[in-house]
């Protein structure tokens, strides 16, 4: 799995295997999800071996093509900031209701 942080803070988890799992799944070719997304057959090859991180742009692309497949099998996972600050306030909650000395 490859992850990428972008600038705005947003993390993106890509697992490629997963990815192409999904793509013969369908019975597609990479030429065939490059036409829908909008971009090279080569391209669509270098996230599936995730020696690339999808565009905003790509990802919407690839959420056409695969639906919620996409993410409920974990192939993509797109958290902003604001999401994985509330988990991690969540988990430090549940932490420390667990913890009998805080209570």
């Amino acid at each position: 799995m490859r992850t990428h942080h972008t600038p705005t803070g947003t993390r993106i988890d890509l697992d490629g295997p997963k990815l192409k799992e999904l793509r013969l799944g369908l019975g597609m070719t990479l030429g065939e999800v490059a036409t829908i997304v909008g971009c090279s057959y080569s391209a669509i090859g270098q996230y599936e071996r995730e020696g690339m991180i999808p565009s905003a742009d790509v990802i919407n692309g690839l959420r056409r093509v695969y639906g919620d497949a996409l993410t409920s099998t974990g192939a993509l996972v797109v958290r902003t900031m604001a999401e994985m600050e509330n988990a991690h306030l969540d988990q430090r909650y549940a932490e420390r209701m667990d913890d009998e000395d805080a209570q």
